[in-house]
């Protein structure tokens, strides 16, 4: 694949989920970037079984049984979930960036109302998508894929049809680029970053340094999880390199007309999905307002996903 500056060419512009346990893996650390381009208009950017209501929480139980109905699987008032997923509060922010912006595509600036929802902690393992395989709920990933075995690493080479899949079995769906940027922002904060402002290195995001070296130290996928000073101020881990991750939206190469509530965008302008975050194989800055995007089939060894859970 020819190499660029992220996953598409600066020219193309739950009910609770069944938990697995098995971790994944799987890496091909020494991809170049996908290189397609027929958009001229953007710029390519160089830049928690719900604590199972244990009865031990004194307000809803002790003295009375009257308030049966708080002891669900998902208690949404304390915003306990399992694991992987991460309690998301709703709230209101600013999504995208101020003009004068780096990218077109970030802007207008606009503000969006999320609703509350759940997002997994960490992207989709090998050992789980593995498992949905032999299920037969999720197509095979490609043999190229398979020359590291870690269960515990992110899976790769996904296209938009295989992340949705995964995610539909573990009992979710694809986040909205909405709610993507709102978790990337620490909730809405003016951070460049998922972890704040600090600038991106191999202690916090794993990716590229759009000069040859396709990951840190050339040593492909990190592990999910392993590196908390990249995490957001909520916890979610690695929202700023080792795999793009998709979301729902078809990509416009700007805001204009962007869904307020958020929803994703399902109108479709260009045949591309928005991909988020940052990945191996790709020099562009893992910011929590980049945008990039390819066609939904297309594939490679940076592309993964990360569910998220309606409450």
């Amino acid at each position: 694949m020819p190499g660029l500056t992220g996953p598409c060419a600066p020219r193309c512009g739950c009910i609770i989920p069944r938990m697995l346990w098995l971790l994944l893996a799987c890496a091909n650390p020494q991809v170049d970037d996908p290189d397609t381009g027929p958009v001229d208009t953007a710029e390519s950017d160089t830049d928690t079984d719900a604590d199972a209501d244990s009865d031990t929480d004194a307000d809803a139980d002790t003295d009375t049984d009257t308030d049966t109905d708080t002891d669900t699987d998902t208690d949404t008032d304390t915003g306990t979930l399992p694991e992987p997923w991460v309690y998301i509060p709703g709230g209101t922010f600013l999504m995208g960036s101020p003009e004068p912006a780096t990218e077109s595509r970030e802007t207008p600036q606009h503000a969006v109302s999320v609703p509350t929802f759940a997002m997994m902690r960490r992207e989709v393992t090998v050992g789980e998508y593995t498992s949905c395989e032999t299920d037969g709920s999720c197509t095979a990933r490609p043999d190229t894929c398979y020359d590291d075995t870690r269960p515990n690493l992110p899976a790769n080479c996904l296209t938009f049809d295989m992340a949705e899949e995964v995610c539909s079995w573990l009992g979710g769906r694809l986040p909205s680029e909405s709610e993507w940027e709102y978790v990337a922002t620490g909730l809405g904060q003016d951070q460049e970053y998922p972890w704040g402002d600090e600038a991106p290195d191999c202690t916090r995001a794993n990716t590229g340094d759009g000069q040859g070296t396709a990951s840190c130290d050339n040593a492909g996928m990190w592990e999910v999880c392993t590196h908390p000073a990249g995490d957001t101020p909520q916890g979610l881990c690695d929202m700023g390199g080792n795999a793009y991750e998709w979301v729902e939206d078809w990509f416009w190469d700007t805001y204009d007309g962007h869904p307020t509530d958020g929803s994703a965008r399902l109108d479709m302008r260009f045949n591309f999905k928005v991909m988020r975050g940052g990945a191996i194989g790709s020099g562009a800055a893992p910011r929590s307002r980049l945008r990039n995007f390819h066609e939904p089939e297309f594939s490679y060894g940076g592309m993964g996903v990360r569910c998220a859970m309606d409450l």
